[in-house]
């Protein structure tokens, strides 16, 4: 308290999650990476839980990388990759950054690391809630067809195509659901 020093002694934390920010040799928020860092903290009995830092290293510190960092991490959850379990932006109202000795300072602008202007970065968060939608339904539906091939379910139509709308938000199930009423192909 009142700054004085303190150490605390913790047994650990479960849901705790290993950050990959790139490093000295290169960025390491690829698909290889990604898997790599998994596998390691499988073998250490870890839960594989990463953060992705789509910053700093990872993006050679060019906020402007950002977004295209952001891509690939979207494009392995929407694969279905189970390990990624966040990804860090640096993001502020102005982009870029600023010497905190400068004056005037621009509101909204960083005085540490370089960001993306929000503007920017909104594009950047759909995206990545998209990929985390479709991972979600990725996973139900395979959790329903390994449900559905250990009981004696009813063969559907030949050829019909099942989809499955698994989505915590009811405006964009809605969305899906009209999608596949207007579009011929899908019975719903």
């Amino acid at each position: 308290q009142a700054g004085a020093p303190s150490v605390r002694v913790t047994l650990g934390n479960e849901r705790t999650l290993l950050i990959l920010r790139g490093g000295t040799h290169g960025p390491n928020y690829g698909a290889a990476d990604v898997g790599a860092a998994a596998d390691a903290l499988r073998r250490h009995g870890l839960a594989p839980h990463l953060l992705v830092d789509c910053s700093h290293a990872n993006s050679g510190k060019d906020p402007a990388r950002q977004p295209a960092v952001a891509s690939c991490v979207a494009a392995q959850v929407r694969s279905g990759e189970r390990a990624i379990s966040g990804v860090m932006l640096e993001s502020n109202l102005v982009g870029g950054m600023q010497d905190a000795g400068a004056r005037p300072l621009t509101y909204g602008r960083s005085i540490t690391d370089g960001c993306l202007a929000w503007d920017l970065t909104v594009p950047v968060l759909e995206e990545l809630a998209a990929a985390a939608r479709a991972r979600r339904i990725t996973r139900d539906f395979r959790e329903t067809r390994a449900a559905e091939a250990t009981t004696a379910a009813p063969a559907g139509e030949p050829g019909a195509l099942t989809v499955l709308v698994a989505d915590d938000e009811k405006p964009a199930r809605d969305r899906i659901l009209a999608f596949l009423i207007r579009n011929p192909g899908f019975r719903v």
